[in-house]
């Protein structure tokens, strides 16, 4: 089966540097991305090529059979985590090999190396395989996926801050009159040190060496 690029939507869950377990904790560690769509862009052209290309698979994998199978577009309002409206769409891709990874840097795509450049919330497109699976019954499409490409930054949807953000109003006014008071007396102690007598064994040492 081909690939087939994704419309632009809401990264969620990454795992893209690290493999990590399934979520159930049953097979090898895989790379992950989660793709939420919004109604905007369920209406691109490049949502019908992939439900296009997902309808061909799962045809040439089950034939007639292929509308009682599951599908891998779940709807927002079926899960329970934080991100998704309820008419948004969502899919899932996955792959035990790291995929390629890149954003824009004046224009020029270059590879994304800093794993804090793509984060939840960030606006991507990814590259995916759709592929049938039948396992003990349970028949489906999902997704293998290939390669990610950062389009922009977004509004965080996991709640997480950056340093600067978290510790924006953290000194008060009381905590620098303590700090100061303790650089203060630091200052002392350092001095103290630096002047401190000179003990009986340093004095023999010296008349030694005279």
């Amino acid at each position: 089966m081909a690939s087939v690029l994704t419309p632009v939507g809401k990264l969620s869950f990454p795992s893209l540097f690290t493999a990590r377990p399934p979520m159930d904790g049953k097979g090898d560690p895989r790379y992950e991305a989660t793709l939420i769509i919004t109604p905007d862009f369920q209406k691109t052209q490049a949502f019908k090529n992939l439900q296009q290309a997902v309808v061909e698979c799962a045809k040439g994998k089950f034939g007639t059979k292929w509308k009682s199978i599951k599908m891998p577009f779940k709807k927002g309002s079926e899960v329970t985590w934080n991100g998704p409206d309820d008419d948004d769409l969502i899919i899932k891709a996955w792959s035990k090999q790291k995929p390629g990874l890149q954003h824009k840097k004046g224009g020029v795509p270059v590879p994304l190396e800093d794993e804090t450049d793509i984060y939840p919330g960030a606006w991507v497109r990814l590259d995916v395989t759709p592929f049938a699976y039948d396992n003990s019954g349970n028949k489906g499409v999902s997704f293998a996926l290939n390669n990610v490409n950062k389009i922009q930054d977004g509004s965080r949807i996991d709640g997480r801050k950056s340093a600067a953000e978290a510790f924006a109003d953290g000194e008060t006014e009381e905590d620098e009159l303590l700090l100061e008071k303790l650089r203060a007396e630091e200052g002392m102690e350092e001095l103290e040190t630096e002047h401190a007598e000179v003990t009986e064994d340093e004095v023999d040492e010296l008349l030694l060496n005279s």
